[in-house]
């Protein structure tokens, strides 16, 4: 029986079409689809701390909000169903770096010509160590001093919710009181290394539209 490191989902390429002008357009509209769910995963942390939790320290949340606010942080980890909501924006901002970090590894073995797959696991550090040599080879230079920090924050993430488990299900036993850092703290390790991420599958989006266009109109 293979292990979940070795098991692999499946996501074909789509086919160019070519338009009226002669263009053609985009080789990767999965690659499309998958990274405005990326974005949706952050927005909707985002909305969480941004308008539920941190207006306060700009200024715009009125008494009523900051007493919510305060009594939040009075009551502790399940005390009551609002106070989990540490868990569900964690998931959403590691789920957002998850999604970007396996759309890397597509866009990656596309443009190495291996089958178009990732692997079928929420590990942050394995799905990293198999989307790293894929940025460094086709993102390069662009990606100075940028590796090591990027490596650097999914090492913490991956410290504080491995595979999506903690986040997900109700903590029991012993883990029934984990410490988790603040929402605040959640976003500002995951929304940089996303906007990395992001950035590395923007050039190699373009890279692979550019390497089929070329492999159908048989232009050099």
């Amino acid at each position: 029986m293979s292990s979940e490191k070795e098991r692999r989902i499946l996501w074909p390429e789509g086919e160019l079409e070519r338009r009226e002008d002669g263009s053609y357009s985009d080789a990767a509209t999965d690659i499309r689809l998958l990274l405005f769910r990326c974005a949706a995963f952050r927005r909707a942390a985002d909305t969480v701390v941004e308008h539920c939790f941190s207006v306060g320290d700009k200024g715009q949340a009125g008494w009523a909000d900051q007493a919510f606010t305060k009594h939040l942080g009075s009551i502790g980890i399940g005390s009551c169903q609002w106070a989990d909501l540490s868990f569900a924006v964690g998931n959403l901002y590691r789920h957002h770096v998850e999604l970007l970090l396996k759309v890397l590894i597509l866009l990656g073995r596309r443009l190495a010509g291996q089958e178009s797959n990732f692997p079928q696991t929420h590990r942050l550090a394995d799905l990293w160590a198999e989307a790293r040599p894929w940025i460094v080879a086709n993102v390069g230079d662009e990606t100075k001093g940028q590796l090591g920090v990027a490596e650097e924050l999914v090492g913490k993430l991956s410290g504080i919710e491995a595979a999506t488990q903690e986040f997900r299900y109700p903590p029991s036993g012993e883990h029934f009181d984990k410490s988790l850092p603040s929402r605040e703290q959640l976003r500002d390790l995951a929304c940089p290394l996303g906007d990395f991420l992001a950035g590395c599958a923007d050039i190699m989006w373009h890279k692979r539209l550019v390497q089929k266009v070329t492999q159908v109109s048989g232009v050099t």
